[in-house]
C-alpha cells in the first residue's frame, strides 16, 4: 500500500508539474491559431560539459497553412533543481539559411521531480509566438532552429544523467529524442502591407517670369506599396503651377489600401536672375556755335520682374557737352541686384553760326529786353530777315527779292531804335545787315560770271556794288547792293 501510495503522490506531482507550465512564459495563442503539426520529435546537437550553448539546427518540418504563427515545445528531462532559460525559436527557408523568417524568444523554467520519480517524460513546455506570424507557403518544407543558452539551462542526449552542479536535462523517453514540438497556423491571416515608399525628387530651380513668379513644371516622384503595386502620387503644389519668388517646398504623398501614407519633399527655387533690358538713344550729333552746350536725351529700363526701373546716366541728360565726341553710360538695376548697362555717344561740334542766324539769335535777345512799340519792330525785322533766308534757300534768282527783306529789316530796327530799344545793338545790326547785303550782290555776280551771262550788264553790276560800297548811310548801300543783284541775275 506505501509503495502504491508513493507511485500515485508522484504521479499527481508530475501531472500538476505538467499543468503549471503549460501555459507559456510570454506570448498567447489567438483563437484564429490552430495547431498545424503536432508530436514532432528532434534531438538537440549536443557537446560537452561547458559548451557555450546547445542548439537543435534546422529541424525540419511542412506546414500545412500559410502563416506560422506559433511553436510550442516539450523538452525532455528533468533537473534537479528549477532554473530558468531564454530559449530562442527561430524560423528559416532552409538548414543552411543565414536569414530569419522570424524569429521568438520565451522563458521557460524547468521541472524538479522529487528523488526516484519518473524522469522519461516530455514535461517543460515552451510557447514560441511569432507576432506577426510569418508567411509561409504550405507544403514546402521550412527548418526550425531552437537555441537554449547552456549557461542557463543544459538538454542533452537520452539516457545521460549528470550531478556536476549544473543543471541538466536527461531524456530517457526515446532514445536520442530531446524534444516534441507542435507548430500553429493562423486562418485568414494577411500579412501587413510595409508603408507606401515615394521615390525622391531633385530640387527644381526656376527662372522668374513676372512679379508672381514662375510657372514651374517637374517630374512628380513614383510611389509603390508593400507589394510593388503603382500608387498614385499627389503633390502639393502640383507641376505646372506658379510659383512665387524664393523658395517653396513641395510635398508629394501617397497612401495605400489600408490607409498608409508616405511622402517626400522637395524644393522649387524661383529666382530673378536676369538683368533690366537698359533703351538708350542712338548717339547724337549736335553743331553749335560754341561749346560746351547742353545736350537732353532720354534712357530707360525695364525688368521681368519688376517692371521699370531707375536708369541713372553719366553724364546725365541736361548735362553740358564739351566739343568732341562724349561717351555717355547708362545703368539700371533690379530689386535682386541684377544690374545692366548701355552707352552711347555724343557729338558736339562748333561751327562758328552764319551771320544772319547770329544775328536773329542776338535780335531776339534784344527782343526779351525790350518792351511796347520797340519791341515789336525787333520782332517784325527778325521776320523780315527770316523771309530773306528763305528766298536764298529757294533760289539764286531771288537774291534781289532778298536784298529788299533785308532793307526793310534795317527800317524795322531804325523804328525800334526810336521806340526806346538799345541803340548800340541796332547800329550792330545794321552793320551785320550792310555786309550780307553786299555778299549776296557779290555771289549774284560770281553766278553770272560762271554761267557765261552778260558782260556789260556784269560790268554794270560791278560798277553798283562799288557805288554802294562808297555810301556811308546803310539803306542808301543796300539799294545800290540790290540793284546790282537785280542786273546779275539777268546778265
Amino acid at each position: 500500500m506505501g509503495r502504491k501510495l508513493w507511485r500515485s503522490i508522484s504521479a499527481a506531482l508530475l501531472i500538476f508539474a505538467m499543468l503549471a507550465v503549460a501555459t507559456p512564459a510570454s506570448g498567447q495563442l489567438q483563437t484564429d491559431d490552430t495547431i498545424d503539426q503536432s508530436n514532432l520529435e528532434a534531438s538537440f546537437a549536443w557537446g560537452c560539459g561547458g559548451c557555450a550553448r546547445n542548439t537543435l539546427f534546422g529541424q525540419q518540418f511542412v506546414p500545412q497553412g500559410d502563416n506560422v504563427s506559433a511553436v510550442e515545445i516539450m523538452f525532455n528531462g528533468d533537473s534537479v533543481e528549477p532554473h530558468t532559460a531564454d530559449v530562442t525559436v527561430t524560423l528559416r527557408n532552409s538548414d543552411t539559411d543565414p536569414n530569419a523568417l522570424g524569429s521568438s524568444t520565451t522563458t521557460i523554467t524547468t521541472l524538479v521531480y522529487p528523488s526516484g520519480s519518473l524522469n522519461d517524460t516530455y514535461a517543460t513546455t515552451g510557447l514560441f509566438v511569432f507576432d506577426p506570424p510569418v508567411p509561409v507557403t504550405a507544403g514546402v518544407q521550412y527548418f526550425l532552429d531552437v537555441d537554449v543558452p547552456s549557461q542557463d539551462v543544459r538538454i542533452h542526449g537520452t539516457n545521460n544523467t549528470y550531478s556536476d552542479g549544473d543543471v541538466w536535462f536527461s531524456g530517457a523517453f526515446r532514445t536520442n529524442r530531446d524534444l516534441r514540438f507542435r507548430t500553429y497556423t493562423r486562418t485568414g491571416y494577411q500579412p501587413p502591407l510595409s508603408p507606401p515608399v515615394v521615390t525622391s525628387v531633385a530640387d527644381v530651380t526656376a527662372e522668374a517670369t513676372g512679379p508672381t513668379g514662375a510657372a514651374v513644371t517637374y517630374v512628380a516622384p513614383t510611389a509603390v506599396d508593400g507589394s510593388g503595386a503603382a500608387l498614385p502620387v499627389t503633390c502639393v503644389a502640383p507641376s505646372g503651377s506658379t510659383f512665387a519668388l524664393g523658395d517653396t517646398l513641395v510635398t508629394c504623398s501617397a497612401t495605400d489600401a489600408v490607409g498608409q501614407t508616405e511622402s517626400s519633399q522637395f524644393t522649387v527655387t524661383v529666382a530673378d536672375t536676369v538683368a533690366p533690358d537698359v533703351t538708350v538713344p542712338s548717339d547724337i550729333s549736335v553743331t553749335v556755335a560754341s561749346a560746351p552746350t547742353a545736350v537732353n536725351f532720354v534712357a530707360s529700363a525695364t525688368d521681368v520682374v519688376d517692371g521699370g526701373v531707375v536708369t541713372t546716366c553719366s553724364p546725365a541728360s541736361g548735362s553740358s557737352f564739351v566739343s568732341g565726341d562724349t561717351t555717355v553710360t547708362c545703368v539700371a538695376s533690379d530689386a535682386a541686384q541684377n544690374s545692366a548697362s548701355e552707352s552711347f555717344t555724343v557729338s558736339v561740334a562748333v561751327v562758328a553760326a552764319a551771320p544772319l542766324d547770329a544775328l536773329i539769335v542776338e535780335l531776339e535777345e534784344l527782343a526779351a529786353a525790350s518792351t511796347g512799340g520797340a519791341q515789336r519792330q525787333v520782332n517784325r525785322a527778325i521776320a523780315s530777315i527770316e523771309r530773306a533766308q528763305a528766298h536764298l534757300a529757294a533760289s539764286p534768282a531771288q537774291s534781289s527779292a532778298a536784298i529788299v527783306d533785308l532793307r526793310l529789316a534795317v527800317a524795322q530796327l531804325y523804328w525800334a531804335d526810336l521806340s526806346g530799344a538799345d541803340s548800340a545793338s541796332i547800329d550792330a545790326a545794321y552793320d551785320v545787315l550792310r555786309d550780307q547785303a553786299r555778299v549776296i550782290a557779290s555771289d549774284a555776280v560770281q553766278a553770272a560770271v560762271d554761267r557765261g551771262g552778260n558782260a556789260n550788264r556784269i560790268a554794270r553790276a560791278n560798277r553798283l556794288i562799288t557805288t554802294g560800297d562808297s555810301q556811308t548811310e546803310t539803306g542808301r548801300a543796300m539799294a545800290y547792293y540790290q540793284w546790282a543783284a537785280y542786273g546779275a541775275v539777268r546778265a
